[in-house]
């Protein structure tokens, strides 16, 4: 059967949108299907990349392909459907491809979301969240892919950071209010003294989001997560390591990170899905994080380690929660897998030879086609 022409629209910086349309857009090229890309960014009137200026990934040669698609794939937000709609021609489907955090769906998705031809999720959580906020067009459920990059972890052992045989957490999250990764860093923190030889390598944003207060202190530093990040430290002084990364890595070195950690740690308040825990699994790292969400539907509870929580109604959003963690449990967990390495990482290693199967590029590229074929879209 000949595979549908697809013009697919995601953003070219690896946030978390970038780096799952990155590697769905690797995995059906690789199965033989005509693609376009277009590189967008998070701007509501704009978002379009100008045509000179070279994006963040390496999917610049497909930006000049001229293709009269079967399908339009927006991977992106729905909020950007009013300034790309132009890109889908006439007789061409339109499919919407994104991933959302809560049980309850923004007031406005709606309207925005039964524009499309058919919507793709990660999760049958997202699924029925989708269908129950009153989306009528079909609503198919595609997995994320595995991240199949090489592996480069010699900038770990390269001052400042200089690991060694330490004990090493990672955790990589946005300062924002939902990710919340001074919850994590506040728990390793809590774990370890300076006579535990741990470190923790937190990639980050270098700012706090805009939503969060700035903390007292000085106004030229406030803003700044390394502000944060000592203030959390010189709380539970002495403690042990943090490396604060605020700068980009490439794909190869956060692939490194992952396997020569011994422990992710994350502990967001609601997550969709969780890139940087994904990857974490796939590499067969151990992995503690918030029991609630998207990252249950890849996680094994017999190889990982759910933190449970209090749910806590979303003031920004009527109707819908997200979870405070118990950090009390998660500085068990991290204590418990600093203590017993090898059995964490024997179960967490079953858990990543069972994702790489699962969700492989290949696997997830034919479930992909298959769900339009399901939508009556090709």
């Amino acid at each position: 059967m000949t595979p549908p022409s697809i013009h697919y629209v995601s953003h070219f910086w690896p946030t978390g949108y970038g780096t799952a349309g990155r590697r769905l857009f690797r995995a059906l090229a690789d199965l033989g299907v005509p693609l376009q890309w277009t590189p967008i960014e998070f701007d509501n009137e704009d978002p379009l990349l100008p045509p000179g200026k070279p994006s963040d990934l390496d999917l610049d040669p497909f930006r000049t392909v001229e293709l009269s698609p079967d399908v339009v794939v927006l991977h992106s937000v729905p909020e950007l459907l009013p300034a790309l709609r132009h890109l889908c021609p006439r007789g061409a489907a339109l499919v919407l491809h994104t991933v959302w955090e809560h049980e309850v769906l923004q007031p406005h998705w709606p309207q925005l979301l039964n524009q499309f031809d058919g919507i793709i999720v990660p999760t049958e959580w997202n699924a029925a969240a989708f269908r129950e906020g009153g989306v009528k067009v079909p609503v198919e459920v595609v997995p994320h892919v595995a991240s199949s990059e090489a592996c480069d972890s010699r900038w770990l052992d390269e001052p400042p950071i200089s690991a060694g045989d330490s004990f090493m957490v990672h955790s990589i999250a946005t300062w924002s209010a939902r990710k919340a990764p001074w919850i994590a860093l506040d728990v390793f923190a809590r774990a370890f003294g300076v006579k535990d030889d741990a470190l923790m390598v937190l990639r980050t944003s270098p700012f706090l989001d805009s939503e969060l207060p700035s903390p007292p202190g000085p106004a030229n530093r406030t803003r700044s997560t390394s502000w944060s990040a000592a203030e959390i430290l010189h709380r539970h002084s002495p403690s042990a390591r943090l490396h604060l990364a605020t700068g980009l890595r490439s794909f190869e070195e956060i692939q490194g990170l992952h396997a020569r950690s011994n422990c992710w740690l994350s502990l967001p308040h609601a997550e969709g899905w969780d890139l940087g825990a994904f990857d974490a699994a796939v590499a067969g790292t151990p992995v503690i994080t918030t029991g609630h969400g998207g990252p249950l539907a890849y996680l094994d509870p017999d190889a990982s380690v759910l933190i449970d929580g209090e749910f806590a109604p979303l003031a920004s959003l009527p109707g819908a929660s997200w979870v405070e963690p118990d950090t009390d449990a998660a500085v068990a967990a991290l204590r418990a897998v600093y203590a017993c390495p090898d059995t964490f990482l024997d179960q967490a290693r079953r858990q990543g030879e069972r994702l790489r199967t699962t969700h492989s590029p290949d696997a997830i590229g034919r479930q992909f086609l298959a769900a339009l074929t399901r939508m009556g879209i090709t």
